[in-house]
Order: structure tokens, then sequence, then C-alpha cells
């Protein structure tokens, strides 16, 4: 279920203030709720993410300890 208060939690971008949560990604046991704006651009990048963390070309930020 979305929550329409939630604030976008997208690791690679960490101070985007939207809250038009449009789906979520899970990152080891972390969902995390992301914006409308950030999932077009993570969705026209090479984004991928897994259990350990996400990443693009330019960017790379670990959510989870091994």
């Amino acid at each position: 279920m979305i929550n329409v208060n939630e604030p976008c939690k997208n690791p690679l971008n960490p101070n985007c203030p939207n809250e038009d949560i449009v789906v979520y990604i899970q990152i080891g046991q972390e969902r995390y709720p992301i914006c409308c704006q950030c999932w077009a651009e993570l969705a026209e990048s090479n984004a991928e993410w897994n259990e350990t963390g996400l990443k693009t070309e330019e960017k790379q930020c670990l959510t989870t300890q091994d």
C-alpha cells in the first residue's frame, strides 16, 4: 500500500522532498518509497539494486551492511 504522506527516500537523492510516491524498492530488509520524479530518473538510468545497495554509473549507495 502506498502512503500518500510519506516522503521519498531515494538512496541516490536523499534530500528529495517529494511525497508523490509511485513505487517502493526493496534493498535488503528495507523498503524505500520512491517519488514520481526519482522513479523517472531511475528508470532512464542504468540503475541497479540488490540486497546490498543501489548504484548507477555515476553514484553508488550501499544501504545495508554485510
